[in-house]
């Protein structure tokens, strides 16, 4: 019994020194990897939750003759938590598309609000429609819009995603002393909230709000066509993890592309444009806040005028040289190919 004891004593003892070994190399060592600076902006939304919040833009007015005036809709993500208004990439987009190509003023109206899911943003724009008599819709979906708008459903489903922090008296006391007690407990919190995330996300596309999502859309589509107006679903990737084979949500973004097609909707994913780009240079606080940033932006924006540009959907000029169609070798058993009217060579589809 003695010696039983005596080997559980030295066990215990061991072990104690390796806890206070790595509790000293963790403070002592310089943390390991890059670090990278926190670039986020705090702005809050002050209007009704059923109007748009402008930031420091004016509320659109009468659309001035002479202007291609596209609407674009979205959530946070739109609005550009996180970041200065300017960098959103509704403003990018105007931006950027104003240039010797087109022939005549590009007007990005940037009718978002953080908070809105699919069905709000339909909502708010159901009756103004007529009034923005907007050329071209643009719907900034994110994973997220599939949510419930009822708050008791919507709050059943985000309950989990909570940071949680220590409860028990004695882990809050390790939580604030202990540097080593503190890492495995935030890398065990990151991991749980990593799946609570994943389950909530496929959660919603099994959910009324999904159903409710897509009767907005196809409200929001029909509306369009009635006036010949196109509408492009751009669907945003959640940037919570790396946008490769981890990311655990590409599923989603096909049914979302799926169900848009079958809308009739243009579709465009921007997960192909973020792949292979470190998740920390794409998020505002990177895999704490999952809005994108300034750099997301930037890189969305470019994409989607280049889409626009390569699908015809912008007035552009022909005289410019940029403009010219693309000539292929005409097949010898085939008709002539019909050349694209507005294209970029320099870029994809």
């Amino acid at each position: 019994m003695r010696a039983g004891a005596l080997k559980a004593l030295t066990a215990t003892i061991a072990f104690a020194l390796g806890l206070g070994l790595a509790e000293v190399a963790l403070r002592l060592l310089p943390p390991g990897g890059e670090s990278f600076r926190d670039t986020q902006v705090v702005a809050r939304s002050s209007s009704p939750r059923s109007l748009p919040d402008w930031r420091s833009r004016l509320p659109p007015g009468p659309k001035p003759a002479g202007v291609f005036r596209i609407l674009s809709l979205g959530d946070s993500f739109a609005w550009g938590d996180g970041i200065h208004s300017e960098d959103a990439y509704p403003d990018r987009i105007e931006r950027r598309l104003n240039d010797p190509r087109t022939e005549a003023r590009l007007q990005v109206v940037n009718w978002s609000r953080p908070g809105w899911n699919s069905e709000l943003q339909w909502h708010s724009v159901r009756h103004n429609f007529e009034n923005l008599e907007p050329d071209l819709v643009l719907i900034g979906f994110v994973l997220n819009d599939a949510e419930p708008s009822d708050p008791l459903s919507a709050r059943s489903l985000t309950a989990p995603l909570s940071r949680r922090s220590p409860r028990h008296p004695v882990s809050r006391q390790l939580h604030r002393y202990s540097l080593l007690y503190r890492v495995l407990w935030e890398r065990l919190e990151n991991t749980r909230q990593r799946r609570a995330f994943s389950t909530y996300y496929h959660a919603l596309y099994e959910s009324k709000g999904w159903l409710r999502a897509r009767q907005a859309l196809q409200a929001l589509h029909d509306r369009a066509e009635t006036r010949g107006v196109p509408v492009v679903l751009v669907i945003f990737p959640v940037f919570d993890s790396q946008l490769d084979d981890r990311y655990r949500y590409a599923d989603l973004h096909r049914t979302v592309k799926r169900a848009g097609r079958k809308i009739g909707m243009r579709t465009l994913d921007l997960l192909p444009t973020f792949r292979g780009v470190d998740a920390n240079r794409l998020a505002n606080r990177p895999f704490t806040d999952p809005h994108p940033s300034e750099l997301a932006h930037r890189m969305a924006a470019d994409r989607i005028a280049r889409y626009l540009y390569r699908k015809g959907l912008l007035p552009v000029r022909e005289d410019h040289p940029q403009n010219a169609p693309l000539r292929h070798p005409r097949p010898a058993s085939s008709t002539p190919a019909v050349p694209s009217v507005a294209s970029l060579a320099s870029s994809g589809s």
